[in-house]
């Protein structure tokens, strides 16, 4: 699962302790010397320098061009020279083999604190419009140490007049957990536990003539480093040529801080409240940037700040409004921001909000956005499946999100630490309001496992290797101490979560670890013990956790309901991590299938994605990770096709990470919109059967359909924007009805044959009523 400040509560300790040696604060530019470093190159260097070669064969727009960096480089061993600005298009890469860019005055560099976790933006000026197919760029990774991990994200942006910009686009970095998910066009993982430096050559797509050519990186922790980036000339136009062009325009900031909603547009909705979340990129330098900004939200009447509460409400000409507020920043996104629509508004077709941010000794970069009006339909609350969101939900408002069709509350108890008085008030109030407490359970060896491990014995529970070298992977087949903590303080989340009605598991801490196993003494030894084969013994490694882990549920749960549970990410056909097998969970440990479908709105691998766990069920209890953003924004209109994908396809519910990704009240819409239209149908999609035979004339469109009694629910897709019309043929000619579900309207057929169009981009939704 991509949670960023989850990465960070692992990761600030570990940089913490690299900063602080005998108790005083040491220079975070303090690092090993070069000599204490040599050793033989690891074999990825080799590779990834002749990727670089391959990808920057052509012309070179960028060479010689000068670099402006939106955050000055501060590190000391790559800035010397005072080059910074030119050093990334002189044409040369390091010459170092093992890659320590960082040691190289031809190299750039951002050190902890500096900026590089909220994003960098690189601006190069080509000097004239040109024809630019891609921007590759060399960025450092391996973790050598800690904070020097390979960044989390980049973005390309195009400009013709150096004010107006356009992403053409983006890569993402998923976790251990979602590797699967790297070999898609827009994300990427790398194994960094081996504390080796490498240096990737990141390719972005531009296609399109410009003359300014952006780049955002955003630091999976608080560091970047690279030695150059190409901007490579288009020998001739492809598909789509400019077409970014025709997209949203973007913020791209050099100073201060931009702040405005994604989709460049203040939508409020009418009747139930929704919030918005706004995109800040923030290019202050460190010493003028906290966490907190004070924002200016300037609206017409009749539009009213509910919430958080306002530091300052000013009358402004014309009726309108100015709000002062402060707002806490995470993940480049505000808090909530709630507002509601007053009877006195009225919408005009030049209603419009203006946005910035102060901040002392920076000119506001101020953004003026239209404001749109709507409304979110109220849904009557579903009694058997179960949807929820996981984030930071205002207590006052939780009503709302009754109203919007959820009736779960997803927590986690670590992010309470200290607090269990006011968690447990939350989750009593929650339950009051009718909500199921849906907890993440984690276990491994960390501290918000409930694990303190101190340092000399940290190795304890990493792979024990035969070579004598040190490891940083958690081993599944350890059973000391720490594992049997590791119960105990899963238990105790149990107990301080006042026993959640569902607990959704999400133990990712053994990613690629089976490169590890061969030469681990805990595995050798197991293995000798049980006969079994490497694969086998893991995969039996993770069942006997998960029943241990059952067997604390068990006890805590003595004389109480037991919860449903869930793994996540352990799905029908493959074993998780090579250690959770779905076939010894399913049925004793786990009763779902919890499929990841962080997919950046790609709807053909949405649909196959959860239409396959199904395919290999029994029965309807797919419970899948949902997302209104995470690994990739996407179209809101996305949100009721992953939702009519999921229930057409077996699915019982699902849970959302995470609330800060659904940065518009259209997102909201739209999930309601489609809870709202199947709430009638809920026990007819639980207890009926999914029917996979359809035939149809159009094999681009995907089809889905739910058979139960005398009827039959049809989904189709036509997600890759092929040929509208479509026939399907009907399992049977004897058929009182047929009605278009989404419009209400009755549709007619010839026999047993359904023809009809989807609309590029767009699904329809058929019911069928047999004799």
């Amino acid at each position: 699962m991509h949670r960023k400040w989850l990465l960070l509560t692992l990761l600030i300790p570990a940089v913490l302790c690299a900063q602080h040696k005998n108790g005083k604060d040491a220079d975070p530019n303090d690092l090993p010397q070069k000599s204490q470093l040599a050793r033989t190159p690891i074999p990825e260097i080799a590779e990834y320098r002749k990727l670089w070669f391959e990808r920057t064969k052509g012309v070179n727009l960028a060479l010689g061009k000068r670099v402006e960096f939106s955050i000055r480089p501060g590190f000391r061993l790559t800035r010397k020279d005072g080059t910074d600005p030119f050093d990334l298009t002189d044409g040369k890469i390091s010459k170092d083999r093992n890659e320590l860019i960082w040691f190289d005055s031809g190299a750039v560099g951002w050190w902890i604190y500096e900026g590089a976790i909220n994003g960098v933006n690189l601006l190069v000026d080509l000097g004239k419009e040109e024809d630019v197919s891609t921007i590759v760029i060399r960025a450092l990774g391996g973790r050598e140490q800690v904070p020097m991990a390979f960044p989390g994200r980049f973005e390309a942006f195009v400009s013709r007049d150096g004010k107006n910009f356009y992403r053409t686009d983006f890569k993402q970095g998923v976790s251990g957990g979602e590797t699967e998910l790297a070999g898609r066009k827009t994300a990427y993982y790398f194994d960094e536990s081996g504390k080796r430096s490498f240096v990737y050559p990141m390719e972005l797509e531009v296609n399109a003539s410009t003359r300014y050519v952006g780049l955002t990186v955003t630091g999976a922790a608080d560091s970047f480093f690279t030695d150059e980036l190409a901007v490579m000339k288009a020998e001739k136009k492809g598909p789509g040529f400019n077409a970014a062009y025709a997209g949203i325009l973007e913020a791209f900031p050099m100073k201060g801080i931009a702040v405005g909603p994604r989709l460049k547009e203040l939508i409020v909705s009418r009747g139930v409240v929704a919030p918005n979340h706004f995109v800040v990129k923030d290019m202050r330098e460190k010493k003028d940037r906290t966490g907190t900004i004070t924002l200016k939200i300037e609206v017409p009447g009749g539009i009213e700040l509910l919430f958080p509460k306002a530091d300052s409400a000013e009358d402004r000409p014309g009726g309108r409004k100015l709000f002062t507020l402060k707002t806490h920043v995470n993940q480049s996104r505000t808090s909530a921001v709630y507002f509601r629509v007053l009877p006195s508004f009225r919408q005009t077709p030049d209603a419009h909000a203006g946005i910035f941010a102060e901040a002392e000794g920076y000119e506001p970069v101020r953004t003026s956005v239209p404001v749109g009006v709507i409304d979110i339909p109220e849904v009557p609350r579903y009694k058997r499946m179960n949807f929820s969101v996981w984030g930071n939900y205002p207590e006052e408002l939780l009503g709302e999100f009754a109203k919007l069709g959820f009736n779960g509350v997803t927590v986690f108890p670590y992010r309470w630490r200290g607090k269990d008085a006011e968690f447990q008030a939350f989750i009593r109030q929650a339950r009051q309001l009718g909500f199921t407490i849906n907890m993440i359970g984690v276990f491994g060896y960390t501290p918000d496992r409930g694990v303190n491990i101190p340092k000399e014995r940290s190795h304890e529970v990493c792979s024990d290797l035969v070579d004598g070298k040190k490891s940083v992977k958690s081993c599944p087949a350890y059973r000391g101490e720490f594992y049997r903590r590791a119960l105990e303080g899963y238990r105790k989340r149990i107990e301080t979560a006042l026993y959640p009605d569902i607990i959704l598991n999400d133990f990712e801490g053994f990613s690629s670890y089976i490169r590890e196993a061969p030469y681990c003494r805990y595995c050798q030894e197991g293995m000798k013990k049980t006969g079994l084969n490497l694969k086998d013994f893991l995969a039996q490694c993770g069942t006997e956790i998960a029943a241990d882990l059952h067997k604390e549920v068990e006890e805590a749960y003595k004389g109480r309901r037991m919860p449903g549970i869930a793994y996540y990410n352990i799905i029908p056909g493959r074993v998780f991590q090579d250690v959770f097998d779905f076939r010894k969970l399913y049925g004793k440990y786990t009763f779902f299938a919890q499929p990841v479908c962080y997919l950046a709105g790609d709807m053909v691998e949405f649909h196959e994605r959860i239409a396959g766990s199904r395919k290999l069920m029994k029965d309807n209890r797919v419970f899948p990770w949902l997302t209104a953003g995470t690994y990739g924004e996407f179209e809101p209109e996305k949100i009721e096709f992953q939702l009519l994908e999921t229930l057409l396809n077996g699915g019982c519910g699902g849970c959302y990470f995470y609330f800060a990704d659904f940065d518009t009240p259209r997102d909201f819409y739209f999930h309601a919109k489609a809870l709202k239209m199947l709430q009638p149908y809920e026990s007819f999609l639980l207890e009926g059967t999914p029917f996979f035979e359809l035939p149809g004339t159009n094999g681009a469109h995907t089809v889905s359909a739910v058979r139960n009694g005398k009827e039959l629910m049809i989904l189709v897709g036509n997600y890759r924007s092929a040929a509208a019309k479509n026939t399907l043929t009907l399992p049977s000619d004897s058929i009182v009805s047929v009605r278009d579900i989404r419009d209400g309207k009755p549709f007619s057929l010839q026999g047993a044959r359904l023809s009809f169009e989807v609309p590029k981009g767009d699904v329809r939704l058929f019911l069928v009523l047999f004799r």
